[in-house]
Formats: structure tokens, C-alpha cells, sequence
């Protein structure tokens, strides 16, 4: 049953929004990245991993003056949309909802992948189906309900990649890291490698998507954002260096579930600390599952409560849950899990953050130079962050569809979705014109549907 209060409950305490932003990311490491080493060496990908580093550092300041200064749950869309105009705003909710649908399709085949590693009559299928529509079911119930469950297993995800590191810390071999003076396959290999790097970070932006949920969003999201992609930083610098140095590229490109395996090959299958690793990561998938969830209901809800999508999706259930977008775009994602295969997905994903971030890169500069006065709560104190954040960004984006490129058909899928949206816009754009504007923020909600 839908109600017509659209009001959002402002639960989210800092380090909630925290869980929410780790949670969706930390699964980031124990798959996905590892295809990376398909296009370079170690080198190589520690030299993308910097790059792509130095881009989440500055670009995570950036986007917290933009969240702050404009705390909506559009995000992105809204940002875009006040700089730019609303066609702007469509494109960058629309990158959004492509990042997050696409990565959680990833996620769940590697859930199932990890199930059937440890329980092999599961199928991975059944198991990435099962987990995919439970979590639907969860973020159903209530966002609080969420929140508290993200909150839970991104602790426990993040200590388990701490044991992983501990674990295998002893049996890293400096020959495996040092193999070559250059980088396998030079610079292209290292921007080929970049968008498995992203990997690393994707969706860490996630918690602008709840700034409407969050007590007092204009302190807690830069403290949330700032203390989520310092903790990533640690995290995987230590699993990129201790992984590579503990197996070969091919056993480490081989599986989607990486971790698991490698550590297999030095205590064994059946060892406890393999299972408890295992298990573990898990939960590392889970949490990133539950992360893009939220992020792209919210997006999908914003959009359709602007008009961009169909309006009934910008309903809420008698939770305060936007149940009708997390229904109906997850139920893409579940198709997506039936057919798709993670690297393919993965660069999908990765080219929706792309767009993204390059539209909030742009927003800044434009929103200092046309509306000097804006009301920022959170301000990058050096003028010189989002020109790095630019050029960073620039290098990641090239490093992304040389990937798209390698794989032949893809950049199609990708530019076709583009041009679909892009014509249902201009379809849609009378009837659009009149409703209200994603940087509207929380006066929107307030809209009777």
C-alpha cells in the first residue's frame, strides 16, 4: 500500500552514513579489481590504483561542497541540474542509476560465486538470484531497517579484509611485485587497468543520496565522506600489495572470487582460515549490495518524483521507502544478473561514473563562477583541488574507455543506452517542464504526489 506523505525520515547519523558509503564499496576488494592484471602487472596497477587514488581524494572534497551546499537526495542530478540546467541534471541522475544498477548485478554474481566456492551442490546462479531479491526485500521494509543492516556488515567486512592482510602478510614474496623495471604492456596496460583501480572507490559517493535521510546533513556528510575514502585508501593499497605478492596474475585473474582463492592456495580449501575469510567476504559483497540499493532507489525515486521517470515510482511506501523505484530497477538488475558477466558489468558501471563525475567536477566551477554567494556550508579550502580532481578525472575517463574499447561490442551498449535516454528525455521534455527541479531538495519532497 502507497501512502502520499513523500517525506524522507531524517534517521542517518554520521557513522551510519559512513556504513552506507564503505559498505557500498568495500566489496570493491575482494572482486572485480583483480581483472586489472589481465591488462598489466603489479606496477601497473599500483600506478592506476594512484591515479585513480589521487582522483577519489579530491574529487570526495569536491563532492562534499557540492552535498552540502545542496543537500538533496537527487545527488549528483541535483548538483548538475543547478549549474547547468535540468537536461544536465537528467544526464547526471541517469549516469548515477547506470553505476549502481550495474554494480549490483556484479556483486551478486560474486555472492553466488563465493557461495558455490564453499557449498558447491549451491549453484551460484540460485544463490546470486536469492541474495539479490532478499536484500530488495530488506530495503522494503524501512531505510533505518537498512542502514542498521549496512552499518553491521560493513564492520564486519572490514575486519575481515584486516584478517585477510594479517593472514597472508607473511607469505607476501617482493619478487612478485618487482618482477620488471617497467609496467607490463606500458602505459596502456596502466590505463587499461584504470577502470578495475575504480573499482576500488565506486559508489563511495553514495551517501549524497541520503543527504534528505540524514540528521544534519551539512556536518555529517563531509565527515562521513572525507573518514569513507581515507579507510578505502588503507584498505586497498593493503590488499592490492598483499595479493600480488602472494599469487600469480593468472590465479588471482582467474575467479571472481579472489581473495578466497588465493588464500586457498596457501592454507588449502578446506582450512578454518580459509572459511572464515571466505565467509567474511561475504559480507564485504552484502554490504556493497545493500550500499548501490539504497543509491539507486533514491536516485530512480528522485528522478521520477521530477518527472524524468514515470511518476507512480516516485511513490512511497507507509515506511517512507521509495519501494516502487527499488522494485522496478532492481527488477533490470536481477536481468542483468541472469545474463550479464562481472567484467562486462564492471565497465559498464564504471563508464556511468564516469559521466558522473565529470559533470559534478564541472558543477563546482561553474556554481563558483555564476553563483559566488551560494550558501556553502563546506568549502575546499584549496582553489587548486578540483583543477587536480579535473585532470585526474580526465585520465581515469581515458582509462575507462580504453577498457570499454578492448571489449570489442561494448562501448555500443554503453553509447546505446546514452542515446535512448537522451531521445526519451526530449519525448518526455513538455510534460517535464513543468514539474519541479531536482535541486529543489527537500521542498520537493514535500509535493503531494
Amino acid at each position: 500500500m502507497t501512502h502520499e506523505n513523500s517525506s524522507l525520515k531524517r534517521t542517518l547519523t554520521p557513522i551510519k552514513l559512513w556504513g552506507i558509503c564503505v559498505g557500498s564499496v568495500v566489496s570493491g576488494m575482494t572482486y572485480g579489481w583483480n581483472y586489472g592484471f589481465s591488462y598489466t602487472d603489479f606496477k601497473g596497477m599500483l600506478i592506476a590504483y594512484g591515479i585513480v587514488t589521487a582522483f577519489y581524494i579530491t574529487f570526495i572534497l569536491c563532492y562534499s561542497e557540492l552535498a552540502t551546499a545542496i543537500p538533496s537526495s537527487a545527488g549528483p542530478a541535483a548538483y548538475a541540474e543547478k549549474a547547468f540546467g535540468r537536461f544536465w541534471g537528467y544526464l547526471a541522475g541517469l549516469s548515477v542509476v547506470m553505476e549502481y544498477l550495474f554494480a549490483a548485478p556484479a556483486i551478486s554474481i560474486s555472492v553466488g560465486a563465493y557461495i558455490h566456492m564453499f557449498f558447491p551442490p549451491i549453484p551460484a546462479l540460485a544463490a546470486s538470484v536469492f541474495f539479490y531479491v532478499l536484500f530488495v526485500f530488506i530495503n522494503c521494509r524501512s531505510a533505518e531497517l537498512g542502514a542498521n543492516v549496512e552499518l553491521a556488515v560493513t564492520l564486519i567486512a572490514v575486519l575481515g579484509i584486516v584478517l585477510y592482510c594479517l593472514a597472508e602478510m607473511v607469505h607476501v614474496d617482493p619478487g612478485r611485485l618487482m618482477t620488471s623495471s617497467q609496467p607490463a604492456n606500458g602505459a596502456s596496460g596502466v590505463l587499461a587497468a584504470v577502470p578495475y583501480a575504480v573499482w576500488f572507490y565506486l559508489a563511495v559517493e553514495s551517501g549524497a543520496m541520503d543527504a534528505e535521510e540524514c540528521k544534519a546533513p551539512e556536518s555529517d556528510m563531509p565527515k562521513a565522506f572525507i573518514a569513507s575514502v581515507l579507510t578505502l585508501a588503507v584498505l586497498t593499497v593493503s590488499v592490492l600489495v598483499i595479493t600480488a605478492g602472494t599469487a600469480s596474475t593468472a590465479l588471482i585473474t582467474s575467479t571472481d572470487s579472489p581473495l578466497p582463492t588465493v588464500a586457498a592456495n596457501i592454507f588449502g580449501l578446506g582450512s578454518p582460515i580459509v572459511r572464515i575469510l571466505g565467509g567474511i567476504g561475504l559480507f564485504a559483497l552484502i554490504a556493497s549490495l545493500q550500499g548501490v540499493m539504497i543509491g539507486y532507489s533514491r536516485q530512480g525515486y528522485t528522478l521520477a518524483r521530477n518527472r524524468f521517470l514515470p511518476a507512480p515510482l516516485a511513490r512511497l511506501n507507509q515506511r517512507s521507502v521509495p519501494d516502487r523505484a527499488l522494485k522496478w530497477i532492481s527488477a533490470i538488475g536481477l536481468v542483468c544478473v541472469l545474463i550479464g558477466k562481472v567484467n562486462a558489468l564492471v565497465c559498464i558501471s564504471t563508464s556511468g561514473s564516469a559521466v558522473m563525475t565529470l559533470l559534478c567536477i564541472f558543477s563546482v566551477f561553474r556554481l563558483r563562477l555564476r553563483q559566488p554567494d551560494l550558501k556553502r556550508p563546506y568549502r575546499v579550502a584549496y582553489p587548486i583541488v578540483p583543477i587536480i580532481a579535473l585532470l585526474m578525472d580526465l585520465v581515469v575517463v581515458s582509462g575507462i574507455l580504453i577498457s570499454i574499447l578492448k571489449q570489442g561490442k561494448l562501448i555500443f551498449i554503453v553509447l546505446g543506452i546514452y542515446f535512448i535516454a537522451i531521445v526519451c528525455y526530449f519525448i518526455t521534455r513538455a510534460r517535464t517542464s513543468s514539474g519541479s527541479s531536482p535541486s529543489a531538495g527537500q521542498d520537493a519532497l514535500e509535493r503531494k504526489i
